[in-house]
């Protein structure tokens, strides 16, 4: 989970939820002041190696020998897919 720290808070709140366990980060840190609430929740939406990291490594393991041979990989949250590339001389 990705804790955001609103800008109308102190970014001491960081240190007292860190103690805590938690990773959080201060908005002052990431965008803009005045940043929209919209792009504040866009922000937090995208995916961190924390919530995919695996995801992508199990597809890198289980695709190993074709990107060996030349192909590509899409891996999103509820798939990975493999093309095969059509690349000469391999």
């Amino acid at each position: 989970m990705r804790l955001v720290i609103d800008m109308n808070l102190s970014p001491e709140w960081v240190t007292v939820l860190a103690r805590a366990g938690h990773h959080a980060t201060h908005w002052a840190s990431i965008g803009a002041a005045d940043a929209t609430d919209h792009e504040i929740l866009t922000w937090t939406q995208e995916p961190t190696p924390e919530h995919c990291g695996q995801m992508i490594i199990a597809a890198l393991a289980l695709y190993a020998d074709m990107l060996a041979t030349g192909a590509l990989i899409s891996v999103d949250e509820n798939r990975a897919r493999v093309r095969i590339l059509p690349l000469r001389g391999r």
